[in-house]
């Protein structure tokens, strides 16, 4: 998009850093609390298949270049619908509420355009939401953390607005 007119250029492979293919989430994050005082841009995108669902983590410099690529597998999820995502000093963290695909809508009405992709998607409220916290390569305190996923009620949430991490007291 030209940044002064608001005309679409076309599509951005951002200098070769996506896969041919490769998509954004709706939303990115700007992170300005770099130890080196500068800022990243955040951006996520997800994929589902036969063989599980997962989610890659992009984070690119000021200057355009790719930092980090990160994939993470989403244990006992099969479809994924993740629309924004929260970014931490050390974690990237997203909501995954309780949705399912539903295959035979997907199948007798989906596919003759009787529904949309949208009309697909169940949302079952016998099961838990998860929030899922996928760890940030490289962070500057040295930590290595592992990925948690903290079941919680029910729940569904499209946008977020903010997330940090407390630090112990002494």
């Amino acid at each position: 998009m030209d940044p002064l007119t608001l005309a679409t250029v076309g599509e951005s492979s951002m200098g070769g850093a996506l896969k041919e293919g490769g998509t954004f989430a709706a939303h990115y994050r700007v992170v300005s609390s770099e130890a080196d005082g500068g800022r990243r841009w955040v951006s996520f995108s997800s994929s589902t298949g036969f063989g599980g669902a997962a989610l890659t983590f992009y984070e690119f410099g000021e200057d355009g270049r790719k930092l980090h690529e990160t994939t993470h597998a989403l244990e006992n999820t099969s479809m994924v619908f993740v629309h924004d995502m929260l970014v931490s000093e050390h974690y990237y963290i997203v909501l995954l509420g309780p949705i399912d695909f539903d295959p035979k809508k997907f199948a007798t009405q989906y596919v003759l355009s009787k529904c949309s992709i949208a009309e697909c998607l169940v949302y079952d409220r016998n099961k838990p939401a998860r929030v899922v916290l996928a760890p940030r390569p490289g962070r500057p305190s040295g930590k290595v953390l592992a990925p948690r996923s903290l079941p919680t009620d029910p729940c569904f949430a499209f946008h977020h607005v903010n997330a940090f991490e407390v630090r112990p007291g002494p």
